[in-house]
């Protein structure tokens, strides 16, 4: 075989194989979010890594979500990111917010890094939250300045 034949037989395995993971990843990750989804946590967590398992309390109560997508997928190795977009989560949370689903190859298959995942999900909260507050703030400020400027006009006669 002809070494430019094999450069592109490479490249072309390459490419295949690269298609196969993200599909695997997506995979994985939308039957992870499914059972959750579902409320069934036994499967759910079947979808979760090993590693990860010691690391999270799997008793935190109901985090489903009502609705879910799923965005871009990122592969490093043995690493994969797959953006994703709850609706609904919690009764006390945000309505929808955005973060990276973490997954890792454990025992060749793509299993879903929890801990990494839920800080994800969390830090999307807070920032949520942090984002809300700011506005608020500032729509408050704002109406502080403008009743100061007000009596200020009244008192000084501008």
């Amino acid at each position: 075989m002809k070494p430019r034949n094999l450069l592109t037989l490479l490249a072309c395995t390459a490419l295949l194989g690269c298609g196969n993971n993200a599909e695997e990843v997506r995979a994985v990750t939308r039957a992870f979010w499914d059972a959750g989804k579902a409320g069934d946590g036994e499967l759910a967590m079947s979808y979760v890594s090993q590693s990860s398992m010691a690391r999270v309390n799997t008793d935190d109560g109901d985090s489903a979500a009502r609705d879910y997508t799923l965005g871009d997928i990122e592969i490093d190795g043995d690493d994969a990111t797959v953006e994703t977009t709850l609706s609904d989560w919690g009764e006390d949370g945000p309505t929808t917010v955005s973060f990276a689903t973490h997954l890792i190859q454990e025992g060749g298959e793509w299993k879903i890094e929890l801990d990494r995942t839920m800080g994800s999900m969390m830090g999307a909260v807070l920032g949520a939250s942090v984002g809300a507050m700011a506005e608020a703030m500032g729509e408050a400020m704002q109406g502080a300045f403008k009743g100061m400027a007000e009596g200020m006009e009244k008192e000084f006669g501008r």
